[in-house]
């Protein structure tokens, strides 16, 4: 996460999180490098200062708002998001779960061999089913079951609720729209990965950001991380059936109702 006197980022993967990281640290002078990676696995914790005041880029890349250090659990929030069917396709092609840290999860579940007797080499579909298989809570492992949270919405609670292990059965799109929910989530404002350059730079209008010491961001290119991105040719569209969307859209139908510009 990244930390300033006025915000803190939480950076969700894959929702445009090193283009949000860079851009901040562009703005206290600093820059994302082998030195800097090389220092956060040793100090944790890299510190920027200027004239705009002081950044903090912290160890703990991915860390939810219940990870936020207690001294600034009293900042305003700001994280991205991405349209869920295109969240997916992204973390499918960019390829983490291929990683051999993650086989000792796989190894856990009887029959993983024979039900992806190819691994890695699957299908996106098969993808979708093995990240529920192994990575949700108990109870939360089928995929095909409709009934039940998606991947994506998982990870959406496990970031942003403050108790998210109770919050798991409360889901429905009737919950999204209560005040309960309110009362159960951090509040945070969002970004869309879409509209990133546009959002981000209003954003920091709103925090009161010297509007020539952020304009850059308004034509700043898009970052692949590891330089890895799909091409023109491979839209999110192409990695799904028509069941596989209608699918995707009940189990993660309370993120639809939360973020009704993701909805088609």
């Amino acid at each position: 996460m990244v930390i300033t006197e006025k915000f803190v980022y939480i950076h969700k993967p894959k929702t445009g999180g090193t283009f949000v990281t860079d851009a901040l640290l562009k703005l206290y002078d600093g820059t994302w490098n082998l030195l800097v990676h090389l220092k956060l696995a040793t100090l944790k914790v890299v510190h920027y200062e200027n004239e705009l005041g002081k950044l903090s880029l912290t160890a703990n890349k991915h860390g939810g708002c219940s990870d936020i250090p207690r001294g600034h659990q009293q900042k305003i929030i700001v994280s991205t998001i991405r349209n869920p069917f295109d969240y997916y396709v992204s973390q499918y092609e960019f390829g983490w779960w291929k990683r051999k840290e993650w086989v000792k999860y796989y190894k856990g579940f009887a029959g993983f061999s024979e039900k992806f007797p190819s691994f890695p080499d699957i299908t996106f579909r098969q993808f979708m089913e093995l990240i529920h298989l192994v990575f949700n809570p108990p109870g939360y492992t089928d995929f095909d079951n409709a009934e039940t949270p998606g991947r994506n919405t998982i990870e959406f609670i496990d970031m942003y609720f403050k108790s998210p292990s109770v919050i798991y059965d409360k889901i429905s799109v009737a919950y999204a729209q209560s005040d309960l929910m309110r009362d159960d989530m951090h509040q945070v404002h969002f970004i869309f990965t879409h509209k990133l350059n546009q959002q981000l730079h209003e954003f920091l209008i709103e925090m009161h950001y010297p509007p020539d010491k952020i304009s850059f961001i308004l034509k700043k290119e898009k970052m692949l991380p590891q330089g890895k991105g799909r091409t023109e040719k491979q839209p999110w569209q192409n990695y799904y059936t028509d069941d596989l969307i209608d699918l995707v859209r009940k189990k993660d139908a309370f993120l639809f109702s939360l973020f009704p510009e993701f909805c088609m």
